[in-house]
Parts: structure tokens; C-alpha cells; sequence
């Protein structure tokens, strides 16, 4: 779920391509994520592509701790790129008349 997100996120921010790994691209080259958050949107997508693609990937040994690691970096990317925007914007609301 956590790679839909990604994927929807992308969409929804107009990146470019047809792959996630090319949107991820995209939203960075673009100026709207991190250097950071582009290197966590790719680890997502990994873990992501592993639970979507069965094959011999060791996922039946995921600890509790890697997926939720794995959601408190979709939290992040969608604190940065819609939470934090619009409670800047309302401080910058009340400062100007």
C-alpha cells in the first residue's frame, strides 16, 4: 500500500513517466522532494515491488520493524508535500491583512 501512495503521490504531483522509478525521478528533479525523500520514495518502491512480485525475497521475514520504518516514510512524504504546505500557509494567512 505504502508503494501506491508513492505512485499516487507522483501522479498526483504531475511527475513525469510511466514507471514509479522514473516519477520518483521526476518529483526530485523537479524541485518538489529531497534529496533525502528521493532516496526513501526508491526504498519504498523496492519494498513495495517485493510484496507485488513473488519470488524467493525472504519477505515472509520482514520484522515489524522494517514496515514500520516503511510507513513512517510515506508519513513523512505526505507530511512534506501536503501537511506541512498548508499549515504554512495558513500562519502566512493570518500575517497578511
Amino acid at each position: 500500500m505504502c508503494r501506491r501512495v508513492m505512485q499516487q503521490i507522483a501522479i498526483e504531483k504531475g511527475a513525469k513517466g510511466s514507471r514509479l522509478i522514473d516519477q520518483i525521478d521526476d518529483l526530485h528533479k523537479s524541485g518538489l522532494i529531497t534529496k533525502s525523500l528521493h532516496d526513501a520514495a526508491h526504498e519504498i518502491r523496492h519494498f513495495g515491488n517485493f510484496g507485488a512480485h513473488p519470488r524467493d525475497d525472504g519477505l515472509d521475514e520482514i520484522s515489524d520493524q522494517d514496515a514500520n520504518v516503511v510507513l513512517k516514510l510515506t508519513n513523512q512524504f505526505l507530511i512534506d508535500l501536503y501537511v506541512r504546505p498548508f499549515e504554512t500557509s495558513q500562519l502566512t494567512s493570518k500575517r497578511k491583512p
